[in-house]
Order: structure tokens, then sequence, then C-alpha cells
């Protein structure tokens, strides 16, 4: 999600960790000047007042504010386009995301209620009361996510677990998916895969060439 994104400056590289996971490097630049990346298509911006946000080509801005030299990660605040349209961030002093304000006043609220910190419920604010709950997350005592809920109360999927692994998923709709495990290569791999719609794939692996197969119930490698 956006949200996830930080940077953080170590000497005279910035970092930008993106929502896939990724660090970015950028070297450093002085309050009032800017840099491109052209691998990944963006400007990192310094203001004059030395906070820094960056830039996409069609006007995107991800304001991170002032980021410390002491190899810090700092939280996104806020995302803008060039129509003056924002998502703006608050999260707690240890970095928690806690609500999400939106232009036209529009302003939700994340609840924690869960006690490893899951995220259990994401309600609509308005005159700093909670009118609705927009969608809820259940969780097993592992802290592995087995249920999500809409706003109407409906169940919209279901997931299950063996051994620390997801096994089976389903929708409202009724399909579900399932999976089958086993360790290789000091991982867990899933090597048989079904629907309850009549798909149904075994895979292997080739770990040193870097290569999966996927075969399906005619034996057809994919």
């Amino acid at each position: 999600m956006p949200w996830e994104q930080s940077l953080r400056r170590s000497g005279s590289f910035v970092y930008l960790t993106d929502n896939q996971g990724r660090s970015v490097p950028f070297v450093d630049i002085e309050p009032g000047e800017r840099i491109y990346n052209t691998y990944e298509q963006i400007h990192l911006v310094r203001t004059l007042g030395g906070h820094y946000l960056l830039q996409t080509l069609d006007n995107v801005f991800f304001y991170f504010g002032e980021v410390p030299d002491d190899n810090t990660s700092v939280p996104l605040q806020r995302l803008e386009n060039a129509l003056g349209h924002y998502l703006h961030f608050t999260r707690t002093v240890e970095g928690t995301l806690t609500d999400i304000s939106a232009s036209g006043g529009v302003r939700i609220h994340l609840h924690y209620d869960n006690p490893l910190g899951r995220l259990t419920d994401v309600k609509r604010i308005v005159d700093n009361l909670a009118v609705e709950t927009l969608v809820q997350y259940r969780y097993d005592d592992n802290g592995q996510l087995i249920e999500v809920i809409n706003r109407n109360g409906d169940s919209m999927r279901r997931f299950s677990y063996a051994e620390g692994v997801m096994a089976s998923h389903s929708n409202a709709l009724g399909l579900s998916c399932n999976y089958r495990w086993e360790t290789i290569d000091g991982q867990p791999r899933v090597v048989e895969h079904w629907t309850s719609d009549g798909e149904h794939f075994h895979f292997r692996y080739d770990f040193k060439n870097r290569t999966c197969w996927a075969a399906d119930v005619l034996g057809r490698e994919l």
C-alpha cells in the first residue's frame, strides 16, 4: 500500500523503501534542489525548508517531511495529485497508522483490537464519531487472517492454515482454493493446488536453474 513507503538518509544517500519492499537509492541533495532517477522515473525533491518529497512524471507528490541523517526510516505523511486531491496519514509515535484523511472531509480510523496488534476494524469517521464500520478482519490465535467481513456483516473471504502456511481460502461466491505444501530445499513450497471449480495443478521445482513447472489434470506442463 502507498502508506508503507518510507525515506531514510545515511551519509550522502537517501533511500526510498517502496511499497514492494525495494530499496531505491538517491544521491542526497541540498535544500531547493531536485534529482531525477531515470530507472524509477521519479524526482527526489528537497524544499527550501529542507523537507523531502517524491514527484512522479504525472505530478503525484509523496511528502515525507524532514528526514534526519541517522538512517531512521521516515514514513509517508501525505499523497497529493496536481489537482489538490490528497490522502493524509496519521500515525502513533511508534509509527502505527491510525487515520487516513482525504479531500472533502473524508476520514477513516483503523482499530487494532487484537492481542498481537493486528488491524481488526476500519471505520468511517464524521465529526470525530465512528458512524460506519467499513470492514472487519478476524484472526486465529497465531495472528493469521481467517476472515474478512464487509460493511453489511457478510463474510467475504475465509482462510485456513496448516503448520503456519495457508491451506485454503474461499470467497463469498463459494469458490474455494486449496494448497498442499512440502518442505523442499529447506523451505515450504506449494506442490499441489486445486479449486472447487475443477482446476488442479501439481508443481515441481528446479532451484539451480530458477525454474518451476505446473502440470494440469491432463498432465500438460506450463
